[in-house]
């Protein structure tokens, strides 16, 4: 889902390494419980072992004394066996208890959004009943309009779009730190991954320091794949891009992306602060310059949080700029 926006940032090393810290986390939580079931199977034994000599140690004096016969000992050794498979039915069980209890919730979760989709279903009945009528009717005339066209037509179309013709690769070359030139395209064609048909055609430009560049057009022209191709993650066409390294570029993706972890961590991604000498006044004053320095009252600089469903749109954006 967050892929592309992870690979703009050049984020894999901190991804991997919440990950390993997640893995380990889980590996550790089994050792845990690995430990809980060796004490409490030991613990069980244990009072397996004393529930058997205690009926003996009870009623063996009684037998000596010639209170009861020897039977007794036997049948008191049974009622004290099935007391101690009683007790321990419940501790057997234990993981049974919690997995149906998660599954109570999740079964209960379902249900509400099921139930709050009837509940809008049967608010807007009429209206759907109306829509779907004209639906239908335009879905009859579409079939009969389609019934016209031959087999080999729709056969000789299919493989058409399922063909994607072989091209070469876009050249991408780091431009030295002392040239004055920042970005520069020569005679850049560009294919999306899947299509024959090219996005773009013999692009040619050049952004030396100081100077900007803002690329307008509708959706679909290729505005995105076109920092796609300059960020390296898209190749296929041909031609040249020229531009520093990347660890002097900075893209900022379309859709803000968040990282588990906390404020301080979202700011500084995907550099952890080992790697940054950056200070938390720093921050502070970045945050306040985007007017977003409530975020700090809020949730601090070290608290972790899943920033993503915390914030809303804007505030993610802004985070996003702070970077």
């Amino acid at each position: 889902e967050n892929a592309e926006s992870i690979a703009f940032f050049r984020g894999h090393g901190y991804e991997r390494q919440c990950s390993e810290k997640v893995l380990d986390h889980v590996i550790w939580s089994n050792y845990i419980r690995c430990a809980i079931e060796v004490a409490y199977k030991t613990f069980t034994g244990l009072v397996t072992l004393c529930f058997i000599l205690l009926p003996m140690m009870i009623v063996a004096p009684m037998y000596f004394r010639g209170l009861v016969s020897f039977g007794v000992i036997q049948q008191t050794q049974i009622l004290f066996h099935n007391l101690m498979s009683g007790m321990m039915d419940i501790g057997k069980e234990l993981d049974a208890f919690a997995r149906l209890g998660a599954e109570s919730v999740r079964v209960q979760e379902l249900w509400d959004a099921l139930a709050k989709i009837q509940r809008c279903q049967d608010r807007h009945g009429k209206m759907n009943d109306d829509s779907s009528t004209t639906v239908c009717e335009s879905d009859a005339d579409a079939e009969s309009s389609a019934g016209s066209i031959s087999e080999s037509d729709i056969e000789n179309s299919s493989l058409d779009s399922n063909f994607v013709a072989h091209v070469g690769a876009v050249t991408l070359e780091e431009l030295e730190v002392t040239t004055p030139v920042r970005l520069q395209l020569c005679s850049v064609t560009l294919y999306p991954p899947l299509s024959n048909e090219p996005l773009m055609c013999d692009l040619s430009l050049t952004v030396k320091q100081g100077e900007s560049l803002l690329l307008e057009g509708a959706s679909g022209t290729g505005k995105s794949s076109l920092l796609r191709a300059i960020a390296g993650l898209w190749s296929r066409g041909s031609g040249t891009i020229r531009r520093t390294r990347l660890d002097r570029c900075f893209f900022l993706p379309q859709a803000p992306y968040l990282c588990l972890g906390s404020l301080r961590d979202n700011v500084l991604y995907p550099r952890d602060q080992a790697e940054v000498e950056v200070t938390s006044d720093q921050i502070i004053e970045v945050l306040g310059s985007l007017g977003i320095s409530h975020l700090l009252d809020r949730h601090g600089l070290d608290m972790e949080l899943d920033f993503s469903n915390v914030l809303s749109g804007g505030e993610r954006q802004r985070l996003g700029f702070a970077r």
